[in-house]
């Protein structure tokens, strides 16, 4: 697993993180509250030439809330750049305290309108941040053609308590093979928008990163 840049920033982002808690001791109010009050901002973007070792770190590091349970090689990843109807998503989260740094990952096949893979850093679990992002890819799918949207989830001992924000958005299990649950949202069902993240997505066509990601890749 590489150090990354990001790696190096730990310490900093573990005092943010200090005073976050310190902040929610002092704040008079229910946690909900409290996490409006954070003003939590998540900043989207496709996997580049500038991100992908972060990616990669990611993948090898991250447990209870992936939900496939992949460890994706450097090989997987540019395979992921060389399929044209793959999007990719990196995300960075911020708050009124501090960084939280690069904290999610996520792999949409488009022509299936499914997640295929999906993981957050523990960083953010209890934020509500895994709601708000997929909330959001359903509401952007769904203005390019109304329909069902999916998610590939493989349930872990890790990863099952996390696993209830598919619950929580109205999804049911469709059908489980080798070991992988389908869960569908159905086409018309309600997004909820809760309010706790705001998300600004940057990312491009899966075709403007390919070369990049490449270059990256092959070095």
């Amino acid at each position: 697993v590489p150090v990354t840049e990001e790696s190096r920033k730990r310490r900093l982002f573990y005092r943010d993180q200090q005073r976050r808690e310190e902040a929610q001791q002092d704040f008079h109010g229910q946690y909900s509250a409290f996490l409006k009050d954070c003003k939590l901002q998540v900043t989207v973007r496709s996997m580049s030439e500038a991100n992908i070792e972060r990616v990669y770190e990611l993948t090898q590091r991250t447990n209870q809330m992936n939900f496939s349970g992949y460890r994706y090689s450097r090989a997987q990843l540019l395979d992921i750049f060389q399929n044209s109807a793959i999007d990719t998503y990196v995300l960075d989260c911020e708050d009124r305290y501090g960084r939280y740094g690069t904290i999610g990952f996520c792999v949409v096949n488009r022509p299936e309108t499914r997640i295929t893979d999906l993981m957050f850093s523990c960083r953010v679990q209890g934020k509500r941040l895994e709601h708000a992002f997929i909330s959001h890819l359903v509401r952007n799918y769904r203005r390019m053609a109304s329909s069902e949207f999916y998610v590939n989830y493989r349930k872990t001992a890790k990863n099952a308590a996390a696993a209830r924000v598919f619950d929580e958005l109205a999804f049911f299990k469709r059908a489980e093979v080798d070991g992988i649950t389908e869960m569908v949202l159905p086409e018309g069902a309600n997004v909820p928008d809760d309010g706790f993240v705001a998300i600004d997505d940057n990312t491009v066509p899966t075709t403007d990163v390919v070369m990049s990601g490449l270059r990256s890749l092959q070095r």
